[in-house]
């Protein structure tokens, strides 16, 4: 029989697709809380655009000047930006430069920006993507404005860092708070005291319990859990989608962004100021 865990990813296999990350909400999903998110028409102006994935790999300062310098500028139309790719590929072909191929492992420049320093003595190992990751969002009103607001989660990538000589995992934690997004990297443990305040929340047997999914959620990570610390890469992967689920049926739970935001220390003020 289909274990607990196992049985996760039936969820994978639906109907519902997600094409783009970062697009406006157009319809309510059918499942009491999370908004469907889809493409918009081609060519169509957004308003501030969403942070490109390397920018949100970056610490919170550098997200921080991206959002008040690039992240201000007009979204480009895609068919200019197509036209200007093809007008650099031409004069890239007609110049004398060749252009190899290095993987990450090899690159020397990826080597020495990942260096340790005196600053941040952390070397990245190693970078995947988690291949069934997906973002939700759900609006919440504003205790002090009564506006509507929304926040959106995602995890979509993580990493193996080597840090003061200790080698382990982190996640890529992506959040939208309104119109501002951003990610930081968090640790299994930070997840951990996270599950704990919700799991001694209630009674695990009360059916009216608020956070009954989230703690559901958290068990199926347990389960699959290694008993002592593991990287390998496909664990990593799994454990990076079965994190996001319990961030996702926790924030449908959730009366409150804080709920998330304070464990995970993802929160701005309302100055936009992380």
């Amino acid at each position: 029989s289909t274990s607990e865990g196992e049985g996760a990813f039936g969820e994978l296999t639906g109907s519902e697709r997600r094409e783009h990350v970062g697009q406006p909400v157009v319809s309510r999903g059918g499942t009491g809380g999370f908004d469907e998110i889809r493409a918009p028409p081609p060519g169509r102006y957004l308003g501030p655009m969403s942070p490109p994935e390397y920018i949100l790999e970056e610490s919170l300062s550098t997200q921080a000047l991206w959002h008040s310098t690039a992240g201000r500028r007009p979204q480009q139309p895609e068919d200019e930006r197509e036209a200007i790719e093809k007008m650099y590929a031409q004069n890239f072909a007609k110049s004398e430069m060749t252009l190899e191929e290095v993987s990450d492992d090899e690159n020397p420049n990826k080597k020495q920006c990942c260096r340790p320093t005196v600053e941040d003595p952390v070397r990245v190992i190693h970078r995947g993507k988690s291949p069934f990751g997906h973002q939700v969002t759900k609006s919440f009103q504003c205790p002090h404005c009564t506006n509507m607001s929304a926040m959106m989660v995602h995890i979509p990538k993580f990493q193996i860092v080597e840090r003061n000589g200790d080698v382990h995992a982190e996640y890529l934690v992506v959040v939208g708070l309104g119109h501002v997004t951003f990610g930081v990297w968090r640790r299994f443990s930070q997840f951990q005291r996270l599950a704990e305040k919700i799991m001694s929340s209630g009674n695990k047997d009360d059916e009216e319990d608020q956070y009954r999914m989230s703690k559901f959620s958290w068990q199926c990570l347990r389960r699959r859990k290694r008993l002592f610390r593991c990287l390998d890469k496909d664990y990593l992967a799994l454990k990076c989608f079965l994190l996001e689920r319990f961030l996702h049926d926790l924030l449908f739970e959730c009366d409150s962004p804080s709920v998330i935001t304070d464990y995970l220390g993802v929160a701005i003020d309302t100055a936009g100021v992380w």
